[in-house]
């Protein structure tokens, strides 16, 4: 009876001892499983940090280029503005031109002298 149960122990040893190291390769397994995604989820946060400062990067880039346009639009308002004050400026230039010579070339003409003539006229009679 000692050796039936020696025999059922050391078999139920044996059974145990078996099953630890099905265990222990479990255990294994799942640490290389464990240790691929804790590198899988770090390869991801270095991914998702690259692409933020990439995102943030772009909308700085975005935001100089809609100052640099917003700028680059106003000085092409001042532009517009000071050409308007200029075409002003020289319609009025060119409309005393024309009256100026308008004016010498009727002074010139025989009625224009005859005003002249007239007018100095007057100037002695204290008209």
């Amino acid at each position: 009876m000692a050796q039936r149960l020696q025999a059922a122990t050391d078999q139920r040893v044996d059974t145990l001892v078996a099953e630890q190291r099905r265990w222990e390769e479990e255990k294994k397994g799942m640490e290389e499983i464990l240790a691929q995604a804790r590198v899988a989820l770090e390869t991801s946060q270095r991914e998702v940090l690259a692409a933020k400062e990439w995102a943030i990067a772009d909308a700085q880039a975005a935001t100089a280029e809609q100052e640099r346009l917003k700028d680059a639009l106003a000085q092409a308002h001042r532009s517009v503005a000071q050409l308007e004050e200029l075409r002003a400026t020289e319609v009025e230039r060119v409309k005393g031109t024309h009256f100026e010579a308008w004016r010498e070339t009727w002074l010139d003409s025989e009625d224009g002298r005859a005003y002249i003539d007239a007018d100095r006229a007057g100037d002695h009679l204290g008209i």
